[in-house]
Order: structure tokens, then sequence, then C-alpha cells
């Protein structure tokens, strides 16, 4: 082994094996051991023999034979290229273990800041005192109602509106908070402010307390008590409250909230419904001066037998009310109005007809041009009930740029109908002025027949005629009854003065542009029978009782597109393919009972209250079971 080609030799294999194992292996090179080498010649030749040694495995032995067979592969060419080789084998390893050393401090200085990251979450959740939600943890109901409101700016709206009259030293809560403790009542369905009282003060329930000073953004554990509310709200004025109303629904119209959702609008006009809604009547006034003389300015005497022995006095209540309604049941009020008693004072001995109509007519007078000036620019349509079918409100509308779709009974313009019959007889009207259309919805058949009358003259006023248009619309449902195998016929008829000229493609959309007049219709029923319990005294003082019922219309609106929203709608849907839910009724005792049973730390912790979560809309109707029939004698509308 003192040959010098055999010392360069085995020093070339060392430096090779270091080579290959690092190139197999991106750790350490193989501690391999050198074999006996052993120099033989033959026939002046030369020959190295090498010996598998004793301790090395077989893998070992074949991954040095490679090298030694390289070696020899590579001694027939010139010396310069082989170390040239050896030298660029060593960069690429040398470049190989840099990176690799980069890539292990990246990763130790990724798991430092991970760990930092994770240290200061364990602080966060140590200091909430509250558990890490599972990823598929769903917010409760109140929880949404909460968040609901912060999305509207309630508290940010009622803060910039109502202006806070009290005594600065006396202040213990904030303007949005007695607000929402208002508005509350109403969104709870609570019925009355002694429930309210009594609801969060029980000892029993552990956690109403709490949970309700979270809702309504109130100190910890309290809560303003229904004679503090009572006392707020007899300085406010009800410009106020409809002022919020009014900024209420300016806000969805900013955030395109109508733009994005056409399916609930007909046409592209706002359809708003106007009528009057009887709140309270009394025996007797419900509220004296000093002096014991009845000093609410919006009790409307009633005098019946006026001059007989059966004389008898009555007070009443009616309030004005303008609300948007669309498809799929959305309505919104958005103003109210409650008609002065000086206003009526000569109409204390009509009839209750009369009567209606003399306060309606007064207060829509007196309306109409406010809402034209919160709304300048929108394109209006009112929709209003007989009472308003006169030639004074459709010059009133026309004055205003509104247009409208107005109920006509057989009492109202009856030579408006006498006209309209004697078109009706002529052959040519009923071929181009009728249309049928027969559809099936369940186990019924509903035969729908639609007449119009255009250019309808209704007198000159001020050398200025007065134009209408009628719609005369008739629809009968027929079912047999399985078990007596009768038929049971409903009908529904109706008749509109319209402000546009109808044909035969827009009679259909018209026609149900006006039954959406009863939307309103429902939403005083729902004040008055769904627990909004609008009958009740919620405060005898003159100016107090009139803000109540403004915010119970406040608080019916902000629940209707709470209800209608996403996320509601996946909790409380019982069918997904006819999207039928629950009632309002279930939902709202949902709501109070988490509010009242429910751990504060489950619905209004800062894991929850930071979550994110928003509120779209789906008002795409559910897949139609109805089918049409046919529409009579023409092709020019398509079967649907």
């Amino acid at each position: 082994m003192n040959d010098p080609f055999s010392k360069a030799f085995i020093i070339v294999i060392r430096k090779l094996l270091a080579v290959t194992s690092t190139c197999h292996n991106a750790k350490k090179p193989l501690n391999l051991a050198i074999p006996d080498v052993k120099s033989h010649s033959h026939s002046g030749g030369r020959a190295l023999v090498l010996l598998w040694p004793k301790g090395m495995t077989y893998l070992q032995w074949q991954k040095t034979l490679r090298c030694v067979c390289w070696f020899l592969y590579r001694k027939k060419k010139k010396a310069s290229s082989s170390d040239r080789r050896i030298q660029r084998e060593r960069r690429r390893v040398k470049k190989f273990l840099k990176a690799l050393r980069e890539i292990k401090k990246q990763k130790r200085a990724f798991r430092k800041l991970a760990s930092l990251k994770q240290n200061k979450l364990n602080i966060l959740a140590s200091e909430c005192n509250c558990k890490k939600e599972p990823k598929d943890t769903e917010l409760e109901l109140i929880t949404l109602l909460k968040k609901f409101l912060e999305r509207k700016n309630i508290s940010e709206m009622a803060a910039k509106k109502i202006l806070d009259r009290r005594d600065p030293e006396t202040i213990t809560y904030s303007v949005s908070t007695i607000i929402l403790s208002a508005l509350s009542i109403f969104l709870l369905r609570m019925e009355s402010g002694n429930k309210y009282d009594d609801k969060f003060s029980r000892t029993e329930e552990k956690y109403s307390k709490i949970n309700i000073s979270k809702f309504i953004d109130a100190p910890e554990g309290h809560h303003p008590t229904i004679k503090t509310i009572e006392d707020f709200l007899k300085k406010l004025l009800l410009e106020e409250i409809n002022d919020l109303m009014i900024q209420f629904f300016q806000d969805l119209m900013k955030s395109k909230f109508f733009s994005d959702h056409p399916e609930i609008q007909l046409g592209d006009c706002f359809l708003v419904a106007v009528d009057c809604v009887h709140s309270n009547t009394y025996c007797k006034p419900h509220h004296l001066d000093g002096e014991n003389e009845p000093d609410c300015p919006y009790c409307l005497r009633r005098v019946y037998n006026k001059g007989t022995s059966q004389e008898k006095n009555r007070w009443i209540h009616n309030t004005l009310v303008y609300t948007f309604v669309f498809l799929n049941h959305l309505k919104i009020p958005f103003y109210t109005y409650p008609i002065r008693a000086q206003q009526a004072k000569q109409f204390e001995t009509a009839s209750d007809t009369e009567h209606k109509q003399e306060v309606e007519s007064i207060g829509v007078k007196k309306t109409l041009p406010l809402i034209r000036k919160f709304f300048p620019k929108m394109k209006i349509c009112l929709l209003l009930d007989g009472l308003y079918a006169n030639r004074p409100t459709l010059q009133l509308a026309e004055q205003y740029g509104c247009k409208y779709a107005i109920v006509r009974k057989e009492a109202c313009l009856p030579s408006l109908g006498k006209d309209c019959d004697g078109l009706a007889r002529l052959p040519n009207h009923q071929k181009d002025h009728t249309k049928i259309t027969v559809h099936v919805e369940g186990k019924w058949k509903i035969t729908r027949n639609y007449e119009w009358f255009n250019n309808m003259d209704l007198g000159v006023d001020k050398d200025k005629p007065i134009i209408t248009h009628v719609l005369r619309f008739l629809e009968t449902r027929e079912k047999t009854n399985q078990r007596t195998e009768k038929k049971e016929i409903e009908r529904y008829k109706g008749e509109w003065l319209y402000s546009e000229k109808l044909f035969f493609r827009t009679c259909e959309p018209a026609a149900r542009k006006a039954r959406l007049r009863w939307e309103e219709e429902d939403l005083f029923n729902s004040q008055k029978n769904r627990e909004f319990n609008y009958k009740h005294d919620y405060s005898r003082h003159p100016r107090s009782f009139i803000i109540w019922q403004a915010l119970s219309f406040f608080a019916f609106g902000i629940f209707e597109l709470f209800r209608f929203s996403e996320p509601v709608m996946q909790r409380i849907c019982i069918s997904t393919e006819s999207k039928k839910t629950i009632s309002r009724i279930a939902l709202v005792e949902k709501l109070s009972a988490q509010l009242c049973e429910r751990p504060t730390e489950e619905i209004f912790s800062k894991a929850c209250m930071s979550k994110r979560i928003q509120f779209r809309y789906d008002f795409s109707p559910p897949k139609p079971k109805n089918k049409l029939i046919k529409k009579n004698g023409t092709d020019r509308l398509k079967a649907a």
C-alpha cells in the first residue's frame, strides 16, 4: 500500500463515498469502512483487488464497488476532467446542504412564531374565561338578533336622531340603551311594560339580568325600568321616531338591498300602502290636565245620538300609517301620523264610515307632501282602500307625482261604474279588453277573469279633465271534497282605479300589485293579534303613547328583515322546498327563552360576537306546484 497510485486511489474512494452518500441521503455522510486494497501485477500490467471486509453490510459493499468502477472508468480520461467533475459534485452538495440549512432555519422561526401566537391566544382565552368554540358551532338566534341590530346601526342612529332632553346629572343610561329597551319589549313580544320589569327581575332566572344588559348595551347586570323608559319617552317628539324609521329605510337603499333583490318588486315603482289603524276607544278622556279638562290632542271625540236621552260620547285614537309593501310578504312601516282632534272636530256627529273617510283624507293631505320631501326622486305607487276613491285624492296623487291603485266600491263614483257596465256589453270590448287564465294549485282549480277600461272621464276641475283607468278582477276557486264529493267554490271580486293605461300584458301584474294592499291589513292584524298588543295602553301620557305606537311599527320592520335573512331562515325552516318556516310567535318564544335561560358565555361572549356572519337574503319563490291550463283564445303569451 506504499504505492503512490494506491494511496491516491484510496483517497479518491473516500471522497466518492462521501459524495455519493450525501447525494443519496440529505443527511450526514455514511461512515463506510475502506476495504483492504492489494496491488497485483500480471504480465507487465497492474491490477487492484478489493477484499470484502468483515462487518460491512452488503448494501455498503455494493456502493463501494460502484465507486471503484466509476473511478476506473473515469481513469481512462484526463485527470483534469475527473477533478472538475468531483469539484462540481462537491459544489452541488454544498448548495444542497446550504439550502437545507436555510429551510431548517425557516422551520425553526415559523415554529417559534406559531408558539408565540398560540401563547397569546391562550392568554386571551384565559382572560375571556371561555373555551375555544369548534368551527361548526352555530350562533344562537338571540345572538343573531343582537348582531343584526349592530349591523343596521340602530344604536348609532338613535344617538344621532334623538335629542337627549334629560338633566345631565341624573343620566344613568344612554339614549341608545333606552331606545333598545323599548324596542326589545316589541321584538320579544312582552305585551306590556310591567311584564318587561317582571321578566328581567326574577331571581330564579339566573342569566336574565346579565343577558338583557348585554343585549341593550347597558352596564352589566342593570337595565332601565319601565318608569325610566316612560320618563324618557315623554320628552321625545314623534318626528324623531319617524326620522329614525326613514333613515333605516334609506340605509337599506344605500346598501343596494332593493337593487340586489328585484324579485320582491313589481316594476320600477315602490309600492306604498296607506291606511288608518284604530288603536283605542275610551268612554272618558284618558288624560286630564290640572283643571280636569281633556288635554290629549289626539283623542277624536265621537258623539252618538246627540240631543237625545241616549246620547253618549266616545274618544278614539286613529293613526295613519305609511308602509312599503313587497312580494313574499315583506313589509316595512316607515311613517306614522296620529290624527289631531282639531282636524276632525266638525265630524264628531258623522257616521262611522263618513268620519273614517274624512279623517283619512285629512291625514293624506297633511302627510303626502312630507313623504315626497323625504323621497323626492322615488317612483311611488300609492295603494289605497275604497275611502280614497274620490276626485280630490286622484288630483293630490297627480300633484305630487305619485301613481295609484285605489279600491273602488259600488257606492264610490257610481257614475263611473255605470259607464263601465255599458262598455262591458259591447262585443269589441269583450274581445279586446278581457282576459281569462286557469291555474291548478294543489287541489284547487283557480280561474281569474280580467277586464279593463281605459281613459274614463271623471269630470273637469279648473279646466283640467280628470282621467283614470279601471281594472275589474274576478277569481274563482273550485275543488271537490273527497268525502262528500261536493264542489267547494270560493270567489273574490275586486275593482281598482289605476293611474296607468292597462293592456293585455299588464293587467295581471296590475291586479297582483293592487292586491298587495292587503299586506298592510296583515300588518295591522299582527300589531293587534300577534302579541304586539297594539291596543294596550303602554302609556296614558298624550305624548309618550304615540311614541310607543311608532316604536311598535319600527320594531315590526326590524323584525321582518331579521326574520327573512338567510342565517335565520336556515334555523327556522321546516321545508326547504316550500320554504315553510315556524310561526313568528314560535320564533319569538325561542328568542325569549334563549335570552333568559342561556348562559351569557354561550350567546354574548367575545368569541360569539366577533364571529363573522353575513345577513343575506333569498327571496326566490319556492318550487311551483301550480300549472297553467289555458289563457283565453290567444297565443300572445306562452303557457307558463
